[in-house]
């Protein structure tokens, strides 16, 4: 069951607070969108989540652990694409199958 809790999210970049006592649960089923000005946050909160940035203060808990660092269980799609132009079209595709080691079979 898919779970992301926040609580008491703070963070701040050189001083500048993103954000102050930041809570939001998203339940399994659920479906959310963050809208904003640019500079508000929304990337921040991703990067957050996912794993890619610690939180100043407070913490992030997806399906009952916390996010310490990159997790596999995490995906995140970016908005401009990144592919290594040196692989197939296949190879980009599978290379995110090879850190969970799915054999061929099931790809």
């Amino acid at each position: 069951m898919s779970h992301i809790l926040v609580s008491n999210l703070h963070k701040e970049f050189d001083g500048k607070v993103v954000f102050d006592d930041l809570n939001l649960e998203i339940n399994r089923g659920e479906f959310l969108t963050v809208l904003g000005p640019s500079g508000c946050g929304k990337t921040t909160l991703i990067n957050l989540v996912a794993g890619f940035d610690m939180p100043t203060r407070g913490e992030v808990v997806v399906n009952g652990k916390k996010v310490i660092r990159p997790d596999p269980e995490r995906g995140v799609i970016f908005q401009e694409y990144a592919i290594f132009p040196w692989r197939t079209a296949l190879k980009n595709v599978m290379l995110g199958f090879g850190n969970k080691k799915i054999e061929h079979e099931e790809k």
